[in-house]
């Protein structure tokens, strides 16, 4: 009869090269550095209502607020876009806006 394997702790989890957890950890991290880059390049007042930021296929998506914000946000796109080509490089070509998560 096979053993059960023993659960593991989330540290061990996050830290095994190359598992699907350690990915996640990795990508919410480098998504964080990217919003900070990217809020400091906005005017305070639009960065207090951004939510995310996210590169994916060479596209820089910004999510916001509301529509308004998200109107405001699309005026500051090449600030954003020059942020985000700063911490990841010149991959990111595309600029888009979400209004929510």
């Amino acid at each position: 009869m096979s053993k059960t394997p023993r659960p593991r702790r989330i540290g061990e989890l996050l830290a095994e090269p190359g598992s699907a957890f350690a990915g996640l950890s990795r990508n919410a991290g480098s998504n964080a550095t990217l919003l900070s880059a990217v809020a400091e390049a906005l005017p305070p007042p639009l960065r207090e209502h951004l939510l995310s930021a996210a590169v994916a296929d060479g596209t820089l998506t910004l999510s916001v607020s509301s529509a308004t914000q998200a109107s405001r946000l699309r005026f500051h796109e090449e600030p954003c876009l020059m942020a985000a080509r700063r911490i990841l490089g010149a991959t990111v070509r595309g600029f888009r806006v979400r209004v929510g998560r």
